[in-house]
């Protein structure tokens, strides 16, 4: 009984210094391009509130080895466009022409424009050129410099709702991205990907929320698999209670 009691004490104290350490994102320093309009909020919660071109709202710093957290809503009906995230950008991509970075976007359902047909669902997409109101931002068209790589494995054809708070978990290192929503692993992208800022993307979709948002840095196992976050914090947790049972026997 003793031993199992203290072992739930490591485990509650592991869990707590870990929870100590999950601030937060100070989202002060990051920057927006683009015609958006992006309103901080609380901590770590950022509403992009307009209409518009691409825009993005990112970090400048490198990003790989990281994973970004929190909730992502939108809370707006009358509309279904795209809302999402950019994985090694630099600033001034949004315009450049020459550019390297990845796009994940998710329409909320299939619009007709720009000479093609952008479908609804979740995708994720290499990004070469500017990314304008054009068939290259809408379909990804690759003519236009966005060359879609996949697709989301259970929402690739299905969009967001409004009104409705998505919890996601999304890793980038340097030859893997994963999207978690809602639990649910929806991309798992191999390759060799250059490093660079995290960030939101949206084009034409109005009163879009991210917020809860925190990094957590990732570590790779023996076999170059990346745990998920929470893994790590229980399996750390766990980690600490043992060895705090083993020290007071």
């Amino acid at each position: 009984m003793r031993t199992h009691s203290r072992r739930l004490l490591g485990l509650t104290l592991g869990l707590t210094s870990l929870s100590a350490l999950a601030t937060p994102i100070d989202l002060s320093g990051w920057q927006a391009e683009g015609p958006g309009k992006w309103q901080l909020g609380a901590p770590g919660s950022v509403t992009q509130t307009r209409n518009e071109a691409p825009t993005v709202f990112f970090s400048s710093d490198p990003a790989q080895g990281l994973s970004l957290s929190g909730q992502l809503q939108v809370d707006y009906a009358k509309d279904n466009d795209v809302i999402g995230f950019v994985l090694g950008y630099q600033a001034g991509d949004l315009g450049a022409s020459d550019v390297d970075y990845l796009l994940i976007d998710w329409r909320r359902s299939d619009q007709s424009r720009y000479g093609g047909r952008a479908e609804g669902g979740l995708a994720i997409s290499h990004v070469t050129d500017r990314l304008d109101e054009n068939s290259g931002a809408w379909w990804h068209d690759p003519a236009q410099g966005v060359e879609e790589l996949a697709r989301g494995l259970t929402l690739g054809d299905t969009g967001w709702d409004p009104y409705t708070s998505y919890d996601f978990d999304l890793h980038f290192t340097a030859t893997g991205v994963e999207l978690f929503i809602d639990g649910i692993k929806e991309l798992d992208l191999a390759g060799n990907f250059a490093d660079g800022g995290i960030g939101f993307y949206n084009y034409s979709q109005r009163n879009a929320i991210y917020s809860g948002l925190q990094f957590t840095a990732l570590a790779a196992d023996d076999s170059g698999s990346i745990p998920a976050p929470t893994s790590l914090a229980l399996l750390l947790a766990g980690v600490l209670g043992l060895g705090l049972s083993r020290r007071r026997r």
